[in-house]
């Protein structure tokens, strides 16, 4: 799960995972008698972490006012070989008012080569930071509640060479980035936030082995990430996962952005197109709490303006269009005393083509080219039987739970002149050998008969398809008010299944 992933690690090891991550730490050897708190710990965490093949070097250090440790030409290059971190500087300072706290910063700029493949050639990148500090009480040991508060005007990150054979350029600038980190060794409760006011990315990577590159220019405003669990699992095994269930465990993640643009072109034969896009705002929420999960994603307007290359995809330019959406699941992840709350929601609304889409399959725009929505929100309640870690292992889908009833709020689905519409409500008798059905769906058919034979015209379907479709349709309904109209209410009933008011055979 989630949240597992996230701190399953021990306190012993998040230390070390700071002191490398942070490059604040780079030190091989004492160089100060352990009367410096600072240099002791660091001379304990570096010994323990070139044990394990760290490599840390420096070529000085010297102690200033305050007790503050500063280590000069810090070098930290793995026996792995994948990153090697190069920094001219790093000091720890401690914090006077808050014993135990001590303030991390290093020099503007800090080298990064990065090998993935061996076949290779590393990828050399420089990070430059104006602003940047790190306060932890990690270091020095945090009595059972670590915590971690970093922020820099801004990070840039370049690299990249025209040589490199994957990695062409980069460059990314954050602004005002911030990073806080709170966690409870004995309730296993945490908290984290990460926040950027504005963010720019451009890059380019080449295809490995292939031909053509592929430019990507993005530009974001705000970004934020909100993190809090409590009773969060020490391992992430199945057993943990039972016992942070039961013990009332929880976890929330909010992920928000505001308004984005985005620029590519391709030279690559693979995806010969250039696009222009901008989005507004959007946000991710993914939840457990009492025994429930939830995931609810939500985005405002998308815009993509699309040029295909004419040498390679004959096609014109064209656009895509879409108003908003949704994505939101509910359900429950344990067994409760009563039946709980399920619920899906999937919209995508307004979707619309430019006419240069229309036009290369109905140039006569026989069709409607209004947009086209897709609505589906569907509640209900189950009673479930066993967790979410053991479902696997059930050989029967009911063993599992069962489904008290479900809502059909709403089932929407338009476009090209043609409506479909669905409601209503089934409650579900288990009491029997089968579960057993109660209540009625209302469906509404407009404008599909029209649609369907306008596609035909087109030479886009076939007319034994669309016969068979149509059929279906006048089986099971009825002509509702206006010319291409049907509606059916579907019943659901102890003696079977009615379609208005006829048994369906």
């Amino acid at each position: 799960m989630l949240a597992a992933d996230l701190f399953q690690t021990k306190a012993e090891k998040m230390r070390n995972l700071l002191l490398t991550s942070a490059v604040a730490l780079l030190l091989a050897q004492p160089a100060f008698a352990q009367s410096n708190p600072v240099q002791a710990a660091v001379d304990a965490g570096i010994a323990e972490l070139n044990e394990e093949g760290a490599n840390i070097t420096f070529s000085g250090s010297e102690v200033g006012a305050g007790n503050a440790v500063t280590y000069r030409d810090v070098r930290m290059a793995p026996d792995d070989g994948e990153v090697v971190i190069a920094v001219d500087f790093v000091t720890l300072t401690p914090n006077p008012d808050t014993p135990g706290e001590v303030t991390i910063t290093l020099a503007d700029i800090v080298n990064l080569s990065v090998q993935e493949d061996d076949d290779e050639p590393p990828v050399e990148i420089e990070m430059l930071s104006e602003g940047l500090f790190v306060t932890t009480n990690w270091l020095l040991g945090a009595a059972g509640k670590p915590m971690v508060e970093a922020a820099a005007d801004s990070l840039k990150f370049t690299g990249g060479s025209a040589d490199h054979p994957v990695l062409k350029a980069l460059d990314v600038n954050a602004q005002g980035f911030a990073l806080s980190f709170n966690f409870d060794e004995n309730t296993r409760d945490a908290a984290a936030n990460m926040s950027m006011d504005n963010i720019v990315a451009d890059y380019t990577i080449a295809e490995p082995g292939g031909e053509g590159e592929i430019r990507t220019y993005a530009e974001a405003a705000s970004q934020t990430l909100t993190f809090t669990g409590t009773r969060l699992p020490e391992d992430g095994d199945e057993d943990d996962f039972e016992a942070f269930l039961a013990d009332g465990g929880s976890f929330e993640l909010l992920v928000e952005g505001a308004g984005s643009t985005t620029r590519m072109t391709s030279t690559s034969p693979d995806l010969p197109i250039s696009m222009d896009g901008t989005s507004e705002s959007g946000r991710m929420l993914i939840s457990m709490a009492d025994g429930r999960f939830v995931f609810d994603q939500s985005f405002g307007a998308l815009n993509y303006e699309i040029t295909p290359n004419p040498a390679m995809l004959p096609f014109p330019p064209f656009s895509a269009k879409i108003s908003g959406g949704q994505l939101e699941f509910r359900l429950p992840v344990a067994p409760s005393d009563e039946a709980s709350d399920v619920k899906m929601v999937i919209a995508l609304r307004d979707l619309s083509v430019s006419d240069s889409v229309w036009s290369m399959i109905d140039p006569q725009a026989t069709i409607p080219r209004d947009p086209a929505t897709l609505s589906i929100d569907i509640a209900g309640k189950v009673d479930l039987d066993k967790t979410v870690a053991e479902m696997p292992m059930a050989d029967n889908p009911m063993e599992i739970g069962t489904v008290e009833s479900i809502d059909l709020n709403e089932i929407l689905l338009s476009g090209g002149g043609a409506r479909i519409e669905a409601s209503g409500a089934v409650t579900v008798d288990n009491s029997g050998f089968m579960p057993m059905p109660n209540g009625a769906v209302d469906i509404s058919v407009d404008g599909l008969q029209s649609l369907t034979q306008k596609l035909v015209d087109l030479g886009l379907v076939q007319q034994m398809q669309v016969g068979m479709v149509m059929g279906m349709v006048m089986a099971f309904s009825k002509p509702g008010d206006g010319p291409d109209s049907f509606t059916s209410k579907i019943e659901f009933t102890e003696t079977g299944i009615l379609a208005n008011g006829q048994p369906i055979q």
